[in-house]
């Protein structure tokens, strides 16, 4: 259903009828958190210049599914809520929500984003696996997070890098017996 809508918006833009496609859209995604939708309205607010209507579909994708919660769409929404001046208050509210929803593995890109090792180092650390660790030292969902964290902590915390990649060796080796 929602692709056929996508494709009568086109049909309006290429006849000319940006408004009413724009608008056939604006009224679906009142009832859907569809992420093609909310995409090509995010696309269409960004193309004319509104920044405020990309931002909030932006965020909306964001919340939609745990999958839309990458670290691209964060900056993404951190680009245009700087222009708008809204950073901080948005920022601390996406992070509640991460927390809430617990993207342990999103807040831990996050702070390797924003150049925060120390706090990407501790949350990795309060998802270390003491049992059960064949899926690695910190859980499936983290481990190639896990390895980021090791290499960007090498030159600060070169201890703590170490005592990461030594996890991941071990879980590899016990793979492999």
């Amino acid at each position: 259903m929602e692709r056929r809508i996508l494709e009568i918006a086109d049909i309006l833009c290429e006849q000319g009828h940006e408004a009413a496609a724009e608008h056939l859209i604006e009224k679906r995604v009142k009832q859907s958190d569809d992420t093609n939708l909310l995409q090509w309205l995010k696309e269409r607010y960004q193309a004319r210049g509104n920044v405020a209507g990309a931002l909030e579909m932006a965020n909306r994708i964001f919340r939609a599914y745990p999958r839309s919660a990458t670290i691209e769409r964060y900056r993404e929404i951190r680009q245009l809520a700087q222009q708008l001046d809204q950073w901080e208050t948005l920022r601390s509210e996406i992070m509640a929500y991460l927390k809430q929803s617990r993207n342990t593995s999103l807040q831990i890109e996050i702070a390797l984003d924003e150049g925060q090792v120390e706090r990407a180092l501790t949350l990795l650390q309060a998802e270390k696996q003491t049992e059960n660790r064949h899926n690695g030292p910190y859980g499936s969902g983290n481990f190639n997070v896990g390895i980021k964290v090791a290499k960007a902590a090498e030159e600060s915390h070169p201890q703590e890098s170490i005592e990461i990649y030594q996890g991941y060796v071990e879980t590899r080796i016990r793979a492999m017996d």
